[in-house]
Protein backbone atom coordinates (compact mmCIF):
# COMPACT_ATOMS: atom_id res chain seq x y z
CA UNK A 1 0.00 0.00 0.00
CA UNK A 2 1.42 3.49 -0.73
CA UNK A 3 2.17 6.39 1.79
CA UNK A 4 -0.33 8.71 0.11
CA UNK A 5 -3.08 5.76 0.86
CA UNK A 6 -2.05 6.26 4.46
CA UNK A 7 -1.86 9.48 4.91
CA UNK A 8 -5.49 9.63 3.04
CA UNK A 9 -6.97 7.43 5.51
CA UNK A 10 -5.44 8.56 8.96
CA UNK A 11 -6.93 11.95 8.15
CA UNK A 12 -10.31 10.66 7.32
CA UNK A 13 -9.91 9.00 10.59
CA UNK A 14 -8.73 11.90 12.28
CA UNK A 15 -11.41 14.73 13.79
CA UNK A 16 -12.33 17.99 11.66
CA UNK A 17 -11.30 20.28 14.75
CA UNK A 18 -13.01 23.57 13.34
CA UNK A 19 -15.85 21.60 11.40
CA UNK A 20 -17.07 19.94 15.25
CA UNK A 21 -18.73 23.21 16.95
CA UNK A 22 -20.80 23.73 13.90
CA UNK A 23 -21.94 20.29 13.45
CA UNK A 24 -22.64 20.91 16.95
CA UNK A 25 -25.02 23.79 17.01
CA UNK A 26 -26.43 21.97 13.36
CA UNK A 27 -27.62 19.09 15.55
CA UNK A 28 -28.71 20.80 18.38
CA UNK A 29 -30.31 23.89 16.39
CA UNK A 30 -33.97 21.47 16.64
CA UNK A 31 -33.64 20.95 20.37
CA UNK A 32 -32.81 24.89 20.69
CA UNK A 33 -36.10 25.89 18.80
CA UNK A 34 -37.92 23.49 20.57
CA UNK A 35 -36.57 24.90 24.17
CA UNK A 36 -37.14 28.09 23.44
CA UNK A 37 -41.26 27.41 22.29
CA UNK A 38 -41.46 25.48 25.67
CA UNK A 39 -40.03 28.43 27.40
CA UNK A 40 -42.55 30.90 25.78
CA UNK A 41 -45.87 28.88 26.34
CA UNK A 42 -44.83 29.00 29.79
CA UNK A 43 -44.50 32.47 30.51
CA UNK A 44 -47.57 32.77 28.44
CA UNK A 45 -49.12 30.20 30.83
CA UNK A 46 -47.69 32.27 33.42
CA UNK A 47 -49.37 35.43 33.15
CA UNK A 48 -52.49 35.91 33.74
CA UNK A 49 -55.02 37.65 31.69
CA UNK A 50 -54.50 41.61 32.80
CA UNK A 51 -50.85 40.87 32.39
CA UNK A 52 -49.51 40.39 36.18
CA UNK A 53 -47.38 37.32 36.82
CA UNK A 54 -49.68 34.70 38.16
CA UNK A 55 -48.54 32.36 41.24
CA UNK A 56 -47.09 29.30 40.37
CA UNK A 57 -48.54 25.90 40.26
CA UNK A 58 -48.58 24.23 43.72
CA UNK A 59 -47.62 20.77 44.55
CA UNK A 60 -51.11 18.81 44.50
CA UNK A 61 -51.88 15.59 46.33
CA UNK A 62 -55.52 15.02 45.13
CA UNK A 63 -56.42 11.21 43.47
CA UNK A 64 -59.63 10.31 43.19
CA UNK A 65 -62.49 12.11 40.97
CA UNK A 66 -63.88 13.63 44.09
CA UNK A 67 -60.44 15.53 45.59
CA UNK A 68 -59.83 16.53 42.41
CA UNK A 69 -63.12 17.74 41.70
CA UNK A 70 -62.59 19.58 45.13
CA UNK A 71 -59.10 20.92 44.06
CA UNK A 72 -60.94 22.26 40.94
CA UNK A 73 -63.34 23.91 43.04
CA UNK A 74 -60.84 25.18 45.29
CA UNK A 75 -57.98 26.77 42.27
CA UNK A 76 -61.68 28.75 41.34
CA UNK A 77 -62.24 29.98 44.66
CA UNK A 78 -58.46 31.25 44.80
CA UNK A 79 -58.46 32.77 41.45
CA UNK A 80 -61.95 34.50 41.92
CA UNK A 81 -62.10 35.24 45.64
CA UNK A 82 -59.24 35.15 47.61
CA UNK A 83 -56.97 36.85 44.34
CA UNK A 84 -59.39 38.40 41.83
CA UNK A 85 -60.87 41.42 44.21
CA UNK A 86 -64.34 39.70 43.39
CA UNK A 87 -65.94 39.36 46.98
CA UNK A 88 -69.65 39.56 45.30
CA UNK A 89 -69.34 36.02 44.40
CA UNK A 90 -67.97 34.97 47.25
CA UNK A 91 -71.58 33.56 48.29
CA UNK A 92 -71.36 30.97 45.13
CA UNK A 93 -68.29 28.96 46.62
CA UNK A 94 -70.19 28.42 50.42
CA UNK A 95 -73.01 26.22 50.79
CA UNK A 96 -75.66 27.82 53.31
CA UNK A 97 -74.80 26.09 56.14
CA UNK A 98 -71.12 26.76 56.03
CA UNK A 99 -69.29 26.86 59.31
CA UNK A 100 -66.07 28.51 59.76
CA UNK A 101 -64.41 27.24 62.76
CA UNK A 102 -61.81 29.72 63.59
CA UNK A 103 -64.50 32.57 62.84
CA UNK A 104 -64.05 35.75 64.84
CA UNK A 105 -66.32 36.08 67.62
CA UNK A 106 -70.53 36.24 67.25
CA UNK A 107 -70.18 36.12 63.20
CA UNK A 108 -73.34 33.99 62.16
CA UNK A 109 -72.64 30.51 59.87
CA UNK A 110 -73.71 30.67 56.18
CA UNK A 111 -72.78 32.15 53.01
CA UNK A 112 -73.67 35.98 52.99
CA UNK A 113 -71.53 36.49 56.27
CA UNK A 114 -68.32 35.13 54.24
CA UNK A 115 -69.16 37.35 51.27
CA UNK A 116 -69.69 40.39 53.84
CA UNK A 117 -66.05 39.26 55.43
CA UNK A 118 -64.60 39.12 51.97
CA UNK A 119 -65.84 42.42 51.06
CA UNK A 120 -64.08 44.24 53.97
CA UNK A 121 -60.58 42.19 53.83
CA UNK A 122 -60.27 43.34 50.23
CA UNK A 123 -61.24 46.40 51.51
CA UNK A 124 -58.63 46.70 53.93
CA UNK A 125 -56.18 45.05 51.50
CA UNK A 126 -56.72 45.78 48.34
CA UNK A 127 -53.35 44.39 47.43
CA UNK A 128 -53.86 40.94 49.00
CA UNK A 129 -52.95 38.14 47.55
CA UNK A 130 -53.10 34.18 48.67
CA UNK A 131 -50.64 31.87 46.83
CA UNK A 132 -50.94 28.51 47.71
CA UNK A 133 -47.75 25.98 47.55
CA UNK A 134 -49.68 22.83 48.69
CA UNK A 135 -52.67 21.73 48.11
CA UNK A 136 -53.22 17.60 50.30
CA UNK A 137 -57.13 15.59 49.59
CA UNK A 138 -58.29 13.76 52.17
CA UNK A 139 -61.93 12.73 50.65
CA UNK A 140 -64.17 15.66 51.53
CA UNK A 141 -61.62 17.62 52.90
CA UNK A 142 -58.88 19.86 51.22
CA UNK A 143 -55.81 20.95 53.30
CA UNK A 144 -53.99 23.84 51.75
CA UNK A 145 -50.69 25.60 52.92
CA UNK A 146 -50.76 29.36 52.23
CA UNK A 147 -48.82 32.59 52.41
CA UNK A 148 -50.39 35.98 52.86
CA UNK A 149 -49.66 38.70 51.57
CA UNK A 150 -50.83 42.68 51.47
CA UNK A 151 -50.83 46.51 52.70
CA UNK A 152 -53.13 47.48 55.11
CA UNK A 153 -54.23 51.07 53.45
CA UNK A 154 -58.33 50.40 54.14
CA UNK A 155 -60.02 50.56 57.51
CA UNK A 156 -60.65 47.07 58.78
CA UNK A 157 -62.99 46.08 61.60
CA UNK A 158 -63.52 49.36 62.81
CA UNK A 159 -59.33 50.43 62.87
CA UNK A 160 -57.50 53.09 60.76
CA UNK A 161 -55.14 51.78 58.62
CA UNK A 162 -51.45 51.70 59.08
CA UNK A 163 -49.86 51.29 55.58
CA UNK A 164 -47.99 47.94 56.93
CA UNK A 165 -47.32 45.06 55.17
CA UNK A 166 -48.80 41.73 55.78
CA UNK A 167 -46.42 38.61 55.29
CA UNK A 168 -47.71 35.64 56.62
CA UNK A 169 -47.90 31.49 56.23
CA UNK A 170 -50.81 29.75 57.34
CA UNK A 171 -52.85 26.53 56.62
CA UNK A 172 -56.36 25.68 56.03
CA UNK A 173 -58.26 23.07 55.57
CA UNK A 174 -61.44 22.97 53.78
CA UNK A 175 -64.46 20.34 53.66
CA UNK A 176 -66.77 20.08 50.48
CA UNK A 177 -70.13 18.89 49.63
CA UNK A 178 -71.52 19.05 46.09
CA UNK A 179 -68.95 21.72 44.77
CA UNK A 180 -69.40 24.06 47.66
CA UNK A 181 -67.61 24.57 50.94
CA UNK A 182 -69.53 23.49 54.12
CA UNK A 183 -66.66 23.71 56.65
CA UNK A 184 -63.44 25.40 56.85
CA UNK A 185 -60.64 24.93 60.12
CA UNK A 186 -57.53 27.38 60.13
CA UNK A 187 -56.24 30.75 61.85
CA UNK A 188 -58.22 33.06 61.43
CA UNK A 189 -56.27 36.02 58.94
CA UNK A 190 -57.80 39.05 61.22
CA UNK A 191 -55.95 37.74 64.14
CA UNK A 192 -52.72 37.54 62.39
CA UNK A 193 -53.73 40.80 60.15
CA UNK A 194 -53.68 42.56 63.58
CA UNK A 195 -50.77 40.92 64.69
CA UNK A 196 -48.98 42.51 61.32
CA UNK A 197 -50.61 46.11 62.37
CA UNK A 198 -49.71 46.19 65.71
CA UNK A 199 -53.17 46.00 67.00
Amino acid sequence: MSRSSNTRRDLAARPVPHLAPWLLLLALQPCAAALAATTAAAATAATTTNGTAAPAMPETHCDSPEERANLARYTEFAATVLNGADPARAAGFYAPQFTWHDAPERMPAGAAPMQRLQAAWRAAYPDAKVGTVFVLCAGDLLLAKQQLTGTNTGPLLGRAPTGRPLQAWHTETYRYADGRLVAQWGENPFKIASRAAGW
